[in-house]
């Protein structure tokens, strides 16, 4: 179950890089938010009904959210930012 989890999220962060010219440009974050649920949480998402969600994937899957919260809103991990503030600055609500 973890493997597959892992490689769902090695293959968005592929993606999520491939595209991340897009997320760049001069655009609103709510239009950036809206491209990460779009095209990056709904195709990572798919099929995780049959998922067992455990405490290891289930921070898994948080990680890789603020991973991906990360890097729109320009934060690097240097600056030690809890998830808090990530989901404070990207003004949305807790997902898990």
């Amino acid at each position: 179950m973890i493997t597959e989890v892992q490689i769902r999220i090695e293959k968005r962060r592929q993606n999520f890089c491939e595209n991340k010219e897009l997320l760049r440009r001069n655009i609103g974050l709510d239009t950036k938010k809206r491209i990460l649920a779009c095209y990056v949480f709904s195709v990572f998402n798919y099929g995780c009904e049959a998922w067992t969600h455990s405490k290891t994937v289930q921070k898994k899957i948080k990680m890789f959210e603020m991973w991906c919260y990360r890097k729109p809103l320009k934060v690097p991990w240097t600056e030690k930012k809890t998830n808090k503030e990530i989901i404070q600055m990207a003004d949305v609500g807790e997902r898990l």
